[in-house]
């Protein structure tokens, strides 16, 4: 398989969220706060299943810092019903030299976005997983920022990416969340 030597711009920008930048992120922004042991962040674990997903796991965690990293994966993959904050992303559609960089907008979960000392922690981790972002608050945003609260998956259609490979589903037995494994 030949590659453009432009390639490495859609694979280090990818249009869909990788599912290990968004647990990295998330992991440590619940490490850097406390509600996270070492050994816990340290267990994070992603396992292809038979089925076509990933699972994502903490298996050394305890219910409560399982059940605080699933709910802020599912808010942060899914499309929240009303965030106080955003978080940006560059993302480039094509392997082009020329293609221009795209925003993509997530939201930042709700037990994150609590106090803006809690969404400053996960702009630092988000920065450090997904790169150069903007944390905005919604509610001083101008109207059309606010906007983007509604359609954060608009670039993802876009770009005519599935969706459902960016879905996640808790599990109710506690112990971890399934993905979809994106297609090569």
């Amino acid at each position: 398989m030949t590659r453009s030597p432009d390639a490495w711009r859609a694979r280090l920008f990818p249009v869909e969220l990788p599912l290990d930048w968004a647990a990295g992120a998330v992991c440590d922004a619940y490490l850097a706060l406390g509600e996270l042991s070492e050994q816990a962040r340290a267990s994070l674990e992603m396992t292809p299943r038979p089925d076509g997903w990933l699972r994502v796991s903490l298996p050394t965690g305890t219910a409560d810092e399982t059940a605080h990293l699933m709910s802020a994966l599912g808010e942060l993959l899914e499309e929240a019903a009303a965030p106080r904050y955003l978080m940006s992303r560059q993302a480039c559609v094509q392997a082009t030299r020329t293609s221009p960089m795209l925003t993509v907008w997530y939201p930042v979960p709700a037990d994150l976005a609590r106090r803006r000392d809690r969404a400053d922690v996960f702009h630092i981790t988000w920065t450090r997983w997904a790169g150069p972002c903007e944390l905005v608050y919604l509610h001083n945003a101008p109207e059309a920022t606010r906007e983007l609260a509604t359609t954060t998956v608009s670039l993802d259609r876009e770009a005519h990416v599935d969706r459902g490979a960016a879905r996640c589903c808790g599990r109710s037995d506690g112990r971890g969340m399934r993905h979809p494994i994106a297609p090569q």
